[in-house]
């Protein structure tokens, strides 16, 4: 499934075409309906919110070679297994109010079993958060939560909470500085993001009521988004490389933030993230076209140590230093990263079983995503591709980008 083929990215690539949101679609109808499931008329404000989804594979987008080569998802440690929706409205001083809150009922394949309908007020613009695998997070610091699942269950109708309690929640990678330990999530991926839906009515509304549109059906496009990065290092020892007797024991990436938001912050899309377009079929393949999105900019916490992502390889796995040899290590997840100024850069180092230091660390200054002001960083749902080169000269290294190809849902399972 996974190509670890070299991605040659140009020059135009670098901004807002390298940290890819690619992920899952989630094709969401909200149906404006005259009744509810018991065919009792619903009151003229109400709607029907109705999600029809179905989880299935995108083909890959274009050839292996091609500056926009998407990677599909790695195994089962990048699957949807369970999804969980949450759908709120505006209160009063910023704060929320919750409209629906759901643990979707999904098969092993993690297809959702029960229809997703939600009754709502038609006259609001709503928020819905959408969550995939929560089991694989953390609560927040403080929340007084041992679980997510209850954390989130926390989030009962009706009830009304600050906003900053979602889109602020963080979690962090297991650390003992200087050096994250693991893997950011140790069993597998959440997957996580939100949409703000403009209001639905379909009667006559007066000039002091919110904005809305006078149509009886509005077509929405969703995703989610995996909540974290990886990083692949594939070695290759050329012909022309001369030193004998030694092998790979460790390779180190450095400059990484420890910890980062559940939810995308303040991330800037390209094009941008919600599309009133269903998706097209492709009659060829009878699969949907996906759409290839960016992520440009984002934020992460503040006060965020930098920490460096040694791997030890175990004595069995070394990778002897010889000529033609070729080994790929990984992938290993880490949190989504970006710097407080430009001179902070990513940096790899790489071990030798001659010597129990890490030769000195080289930067990593191509097809890295520049933000404004020249900062660096590496957004979440992104695979970073390093190939490190033993050849004629020494030893070097590269950093590829690779986005997630994405994972389309077919709107018309589960009605």
């Amino acid at each position: 499934m996974l190509e670890l083929t070299m991605l040659h990215l140009t020059k135009k690539h670098l901004i807002g075409r390298l940290a890819a949101l690619a992920s899952l679609f989630l094709a969401l109808c909200c149906v404006v309906s005259a009744c509810s499931d018991d065919n009792t008329p619903l009151p003229e404000k109400y709607v029907t919110l109705r999600l029809k989804i179905n989880p299935g594979v995108a083909q890959s987008l274009s050839r292996a070679s091609a500056p926009d080569r998407y990677d599909p998802s790695e195994g089962d440690y990048e699957n949807v297994n369970t999804l969980r929706i949450i759908i709120t409205r505006p209160g009063d001083s910023g704060t929320r109010i919750v409209l629906a809150n759901r643990l979707v009922s999904t098969s092993s394949n993690g297809y959702p079993t029960e229809k997703l309908e939600f009754k709502v007020l038609g006259n609001y613009e709503y928020r819905v958060l959408l969550i995939a695998n929560e089991d694989y997070l953390t609560p927040p610091r403080n929340s007084g939560f041992t679980t997510v699942r209850s954390f989130l269950d926390s989030f009962e109708e009706k009830r009304t909470f600050n906003q900053t309690l979602l889109l602020g929640w963080t979690v962090a990678a297991p650390a003992v500085a200087p050096n994250i330990t693991g893997n950011i999530f140790a069993d597998g991926m959440p997957m996580a993001e939100w949409f703000d839906i403009a209001p639905l009515v379909t009667r006559e509304v007066s000039n002091d009521e919110p904005s809305v549109r006078e149509e009886n059906t509005v077509d929405v496009h969703l995703f989610l988004t995996r909540v974290a990065c990886k990083v692949t290092y594939n070695v290759n020892v050329s012909e022309e490389y001369k030193a004998k007797g030694v092998s790979v024991t460790g390779i180190r990436l450095e400059n990484i933030d420890q910890s980062q938001y559940v939810f995308p912050h303040d991330a800037v899309y390209e094009p941008a993230k919600v599309s009133t377009n269903l998706p097209v079929m492709d009659d060829n393949t009878g699969s949907f076209v996906v759409t290839n999105r960016y992520i440009s900019s984002f934020n992460v916490p503040s006060n965020n140590p930098l920490l460096n992502y040694p791997v030890n390889l175990p004595a069995d796995k070394y990778v002897p230093v010889q000529k033609g040899s070729k080994a790929t290590i990984g992938p290993y997840y880490f949190p989504e990263t970006k710097f407080t100024d430009s001179q902070t850069n990513f940096k790899v180092s790489v071990r030798l079983s001659d010597s129990s230091e890490w030769l000195p660390a080289q930067s990593l200054t191509n097809n890295i995503l520049m933000m404004k002001d020249n900062i660096q960083g590496i957004a979440r749902n992104t695979h970073l591709i390093v190939n490190i080169n033993f050849d004629g000269t020494g030893i070097t290294w590269n950093a590829v980008v690779a986005p997630y190809n994405e994972v389309s849902l077919l709107p018309e399972f589960g009605l």
